[in-house]
């Protein structure tokens, strides 16, 4: 069972879908989930339709050890990208834990939990990486953890951004079914948006995403999109700190709000059992049912 929340139209929905039984979902785009379970075979579910595909998909996965891996319908196999790694001097090697990965123009581009960024040839995933300029962001010495995503800006450039906070996170006792990388802090200090400017390399901060629209963070494909609930242009990020929804002003970088997903029912029928983590899903047909 699976809770839909329209946040247009401000009605939750609870579902029950038989394909999500022993499966949790790791990432989305437009309709689909991507759904997994302990032996991590890939299924895309439509949570509305409740329609399957076993194949047709392009897969990253990002693992807490620096496992890096990517997948396709006509790979058939998972493939394994070198990683970067650190040498201390004592002969070991600690591979980098990378937070976020899209693909763009052919390569796979990767962000790890210090910031730095890297490049991969998806055509040939043995090759070492190219390391890529990182954007000039001034440490905040109350802040004591960063998180990062990178996305698709409106006019097709690369941005990245940087969430800050500080407390204790990332070991927290959760009922997630699924732990977070980005779970590193129990208090958010703000927020920055970072564009590449592949001309001469180098990163800006940017205070406005264009043409009034949000950005959509998680575990989904990043997408943009209006929400009238938002003054003006925002990041909105699915589970920090346990939160289902934080929102960021993307001028001031400033927490502007939080949402958490109204589950009264829920709260009864889910007793007991783990929560999947929360994820943005931006559907194509309208929802349609019970409310609760």
């Amino acid at each position: 069972m699976y809770g839909l929340h329209d946040v247009r139209a401000g009605k939750s929905f609870c579902c029950v879908s038989r394909q999500m039984r022993n499966r949790f979902w790791i990432g989305g785009k437009d309709d689909w989930l991507v759904t997994t379970d302990s032996v991590c075979d890939l299924k895309l579910l439509n949570p509305i339709s409740g329609e399957t595909i076993s194949d047709g998909h392009f897969a990253i996965a990002l693992f807490s050890d620096g496992l890096l891996l990517f997948t396709s319908k006509s790979l058939g196999v998972w493939k394994v990208l070198t990683n970067p790694t650190d040498f201390d001097g004592c002969y070991k090697y600690y591979p980098f834990v990378f937070l976020d990965a899209p693909v763009r123009k052919g390569r796979l581009i990767g962000v790890e939990q210090t910031g730095s960024i890297y490049s991969w040839n998806i055509d040939v995933p043995s090759d070492h990486p190219v390391k890529l300029e990182s954007p000039n962001i001034p440490l905040i010495d109350e802040s004591a953890e960063h998180v990062f995503y990178l996305g698709i800006s409106p006019t097709d450039q690369l941005i990245l951004i940087c969430i800050h906070g500080h407390g204790e996170g990332f070991y927290n006792s959760s009922r997630r079914m699924l732990v977070s990388e980005h779970d590193r802090f129990g208090h958010v200090d703000g927020m920055s948006v970072h564009m590449l400017d592949e001309e001469d390399g180098t990163w800006h901060r940017i205070r406005a995403l264009g043409h009034g629209q949000s950005l959509f963070l998680g575990l989904n494909y990043p997408f943009y999109g209006n929400w009238s609930r938002l003054k003006s242009e925002s990041v909105c990020v699915a589970n920090i700190m346990e939160i289902d929804v934080v929102m960021f002003s993307c001028g001031s970088g400033q927490l502007v709000g939080v949402q958490a997903y109204p589950v009264e029912e829920g709260d009864r029928l889910l007793d007991g059992h783990s929560m999947r983590t929360p994820i943005w899903f931006r559907p194509t047909v309208p929802l349609r049912g019970s409310s609760i």
